[in-house]
Formats: structure tokens, sequence, C-alpha cells
């Protein structure tokens, strides 16, 4: 789809941008396609970031389906490569319908803010 390919192009100008000026991003969205392949994977290398999930719990993790209708992961929190792995001290997702109601599990991290700067 072309309006995707815009927006994250867009996106990533902006990220771009952003890194210029020294900065890191901390990046969460609901991307509607697996996340680990295709266009968000080429999104992802192409601006320099990371999944958190995986780089806190390592690449061999199998990162479950977070649309309930899916078989997927779809939403993730996105960092830049170049913050600390020893900073996200956790992250995960909590099971559907537990703490909200919506047809999304919630993800989360949680970061050390002395060892992220």
């Amino acid at each position: 789809m072309a309006w995707r390919q815009d927006i994250l192009k867009d996106l990533g100008n902006h990220l771009q941008e952003i890194r210029k000026g020294g900065d890191r991003v901390i990046l969460m969205g609901d991307f509607n396609e697996n996340v680990q392949k295709g266009e968000i994977k080429k999104f992802m290398a192409n601006n320099n970031l990371r999944n958190a999930l995986i780089m806190r719990h390592g690449e061999e993790i199998i990162l479950p389906a977070t649309y309930d209708k899916g078989r997927h992961s779809v939403d993730m929190i996105a960092v830049s490569d170049d913050i600390n792995p020893e900073a996200i001290k956790k992250a995960g997702c909590i099971p559907f319908y537990s703490y909200f109601i919506s047809d999304h599990r919630g993800i989360y991290i949680d970061i050390d803010i002395e060892e992220l700067f």
C-alpha cells in the first residue's frame, strides 16, 4: 500500500531529524503488520531502531501475537540502537483483556533512566 510507505517515509525523515540533534528515540505503535518482517523490518533497519522486547530478551524470543484475531506481533516498542540494552530492565506484554478492554495486548518496557543517559 502506497500510503503505508508514505507514512513510514515521513516518519523516517522525522526520526532522522531528531537523531541529528543527538537524541535517542523510543517509538511505540500498532503497525498493523508483522513487526519482524517486510516493510517494518526494513524501516527499523533504515532508522537504526531495535525492538525493545528482542533487545531485552534476546534474538531467540518468539514474540506473541498482540492482536487477538492475529498470529503475529503487530504492536511494538522500538528504541534507538544506541540505547544501552542494560537500560531496559523489563519488557513484555500483558494478557488480552486483563487490565483494559482492547483487542490488542498491552506492551511495556521499564527503563533505568540513569543507565539510559
